[in-house]
Formats: structure tokens, C-alpha cells, sequence
């Protein structure tokens, strides 16, 4: 024992250079530097029979000589690359340089971190992040922050090489109809016990920053693959997959409304249209149809439409479409004249229709109307 600890000590006097101070106390550890003056608890003291310098077998090395240095050499040459310092017996938890090569796969001086069993982050308020390795090849490791992330930008791999059973979306983007999002406060200690709280090894973040989202439970109802669930059970969901379904509505909405506007053009061409007419007082009765615009317009409860009629017309009313192109309401003319009738909100649900005054089997005119909530 006593040669292993003489070579042991030789090793370090030899790495720290002829201005460090090494000693061989009297427990049997060994000191390195000068602890004279040094703020120390009664535990770390040199002379205390407790771990306090390097201990060989279990114990700690604590240096009080901060101009110097330690360096671990590795196997590879010419500069000795790959050196590790390990905890454990079984090698599980390293920390290391990776090898110098010279096919360079690996950058130079590359620092590894290896956790068998994951990663951790502790600071003085709990967790900051941590991962834990997949418990059997089916299932996948994941990486939790519980602290707010920052960076200037966020990488997705999405490169067409790494992607199999690429399906389109098929109008996948009408299902977020079915989500309400919501505004709420993220507090991570809700449902815990006291004692869970106090000794807590997640880190909450701000709780009086007002966030926006979805419930997750809800998401999971419709979008299933957008949800992961914790060995606890708690409920994650992946904001970024909804890129996707937002371009997929936005395209469907987008091809509606082009639909929408032909058909408007459509019946708007067909339609009789008097020019340069600014009041129906202005019209020579025995010549035109006028359709005017309802007013008021978009409307809530009530709206009025007003038309003039020459008295030779024989038959005519009003037909409502949406934008469909369905009829929605027939509303029979029998006066000449300046004439008007009237539309109740409540009769139609709220929406974007299209009103066509027809006179004598021919459509007259076609205008646009608007029912709000």
C-alpha cells in the first residue's frame, strides 16, 4: 500500500510542477498545495481524520494552489488525446477527449460527456435540464428543459434522405376547428404534495408570465402523434407540428375563397347593372330594374334592401345564396316602384351571402351581403 501511495504521489508531483506542495499526512491522505490560510469547514481540514485532501479509494482531491493545473493524457499520439476521468467502477459516467485521428471524424479537441444512465443539471432552485436513456429500444430518450430556452434559432432535421411513408395532408387543417385555445399560468409544482415542492428536483419557471396554448388532453383527442406522455403521465405537446396543419387550412381556405369569388363574378356578370344612376329618384320608371345595396351592411339583427321596379315588370323577387351557391331565402315583390323589403338576422346563421334580383325569369342584378354574431 504504502508503494502505491508513493507512486501515486510521485505521479501528482510530477503534473503539478516543482512550485506545487504535495504532502503524505498523517491519516494517510495526501495534501496538495499550501492550505495555510484557506477558509476552510472543520471536515476539509488537513489534520482532521475525515476526508480532506486526496484520499485514495472514496475520497475527494481538493487543491488550494489555483495557478495549477491537472492534465490527463491520453493513448494517442503525437499530442496524447483521449484521456478520461471517470467515476464509478463500472466507467459508466466520463468525462473524456475524444481521439485525435487522422481521418478527423471527430474535431480536435472534442470534450465528451458520457451518462450511461442520462444527464442532469442541478442549480440552487432544482433541475435546470436533464435526460434520461431510453429503458428498452422501443421507447426514446428525451432531453426536458424546465427552465425558459433561449437562441437566435431553432433547427428541425427535415431533409427528405431521413423521411419514409410521406403522406400529404388531406384536409387535416379543417380539424383545428375542434381545439379552443386557451391563455393560462404554468406553475410545475401544482398537484405536488408540501414536502414534494420543498424538495423538489424540477426548477418552476415565472409563474405570473401569461402564456398561451392548448390543452394537451384536448390535443390528444384529435391529434394524437402531436402529444408525448411522461413515465409520470404528464402531457407534452409539439407546437412546431402544427406548422403543417396551419399551411394546409391556409390552402384549403385560400382555394374556398377563389371558388367563392368566381362565383360572385359569375353571377355579378349576369346580372342587369344600371351605370351612372345615383338615386332611385333619378330613374326613368318606364326603362330600368335597380337593385341597391342593403343597408346597413354587414348587419347584425335587421337589414333592409331596396330595389325599383318599372310597372311593367310582371313577376319578381329576391333570391339569398351563400356562398355555396344554395338558396337560402325567397322574398316575393308585389309593389312597383320604389319598393323595399327586409331580412332578419336571425333567420340565416352569420356569414357571407349573395342576394339576385330576378324580374320576369332574368336575373336583374347581384350584390353581396354580410351577417355578423
Amino acid at each position: 500500500m504504502k508503494k502505491i501511495l508513493f507512486s501515486f504521489a510521485s505521479v501528482l508531483a510530477l503534473t503539478f510542477g516543482a512550485n506545487a506542495q504535495l504532502r503524505v499526512l498523517s491519516n494517510g491522505h495526501i495534501q496538495l498545495g499550501d492550505w495555510s490560510g484557506m477558509p476552510l469547514q472543520p471536515s476539509l481540514s488537513p489534520s482532521s481524520a475525515s476526508t480532506d485532501a486526496v484520499v485514495i479509494g472514496g475520497g475527494t482531491v481538493q487543491i488550494s494552489d489555483t495557478t495549477s493545473t491537472i492534465s490527463i493524457l491520453g493513448p494517442t499520439r503525437p499530442n496524447y488525446s483521449g484521456g478520461s476521468l471517470t467515476f464509478g467502477g463500472r466507467k459508466d459516467v466520463m468525462i473524456s477527449e475524444d481521439k485525435f485521428t487522422k481521418s478527423i471524424t471527430v474535431p480536435y479537441g472534442t470534450m465528451t460527456l458520457t451518462g450511461m444512465g442520462g444527464l442532469k443539471y442541478v442549480a440552487s432552485n432544482g433541475t435546470v435540464f436533464s435526460y434520461t436513456s431510453p429503458r428498452s429500444t422501443t421507447s426514446e430518450g428525451v432531453f426536458t428543459f424546465s427552465a425558459t430556452v433561449k437562441a437566435t434559432s431553432y433547427l428541425t432535421t427535415s431533409d427528405a434522405r431521413y423521411k419514409k411513408n410521406v403522406e400529404s395532408l388531406e384536409s387535416m387543417g379543417d380539424m383545428l376547428n375542434d381545439l379552443t385555445p386557451v391563455s393560462y399560468n404554468l406553475d410545475l409544482n401544482l398537484g405536488k404534495e408540501t414536502a414534494e415542492i420543498q424538495n423538489a428536483s424540477v426548477a418552476s419557471p415565472e409563474n405570473d408570465r401569461r402564456s398561451f396554448g392548448f390543452i394537451a388532453q384536448e390535443v390528444r383527442e384529435i391529434f394524437p402523434d402531436l402529444v408525448y406522455e411522461d413515465e409520470e403521465g404528464m402531457l407534452s405537446v409539439d407546437y412546431q407540428g402544427f406548422i403543417p396543419l396551419l399551411v394546409d387550412a391556409y390552402k384549403a381556405l385560400n382555394a374556398k375563397v377563389s371558388e367563392q369569388e368566381k362565383l360572385i363574378a359569375s353571377l355579378s356578370e349576369t346580372g342587369r347593372k344600371v351605370k351612372g344612376a345615383a338615386s332611385v329618384s333619378d330613374l326613368d320608371a318606364e326603362e330600368s330594374v335597380v337593385l341597391m345595396q342593403n343597408r346597413p351592411n354587414p348587419f347584425k339583427d335587421v337589414t333592409e334592401i331596396r330595389c325599383y321596379l318599372p310597372e311593367s315588370v310582371s313577376d319578381a323577387f329576391i333570391c339569398i345564396y351563400d356562398l355555396n351557391g344554395r338558396q337560402q331565402m325567397r322574398l316575393n315583390i308585389a309593389d312597383r316602384g320604389d319598393v323595399a323589403v327586409t331580412v332578419s338576422g336571425s333567420s340565416l346563421p352569420a356569414g357571407i351571402y349573395i342576394y339576385t334580383l330576378i324580374t320576369d325569369g332574368q336575373e336583374a342584378d347581384t350584390k353581396r351581403m354580410i351577417l355578423t354574431e
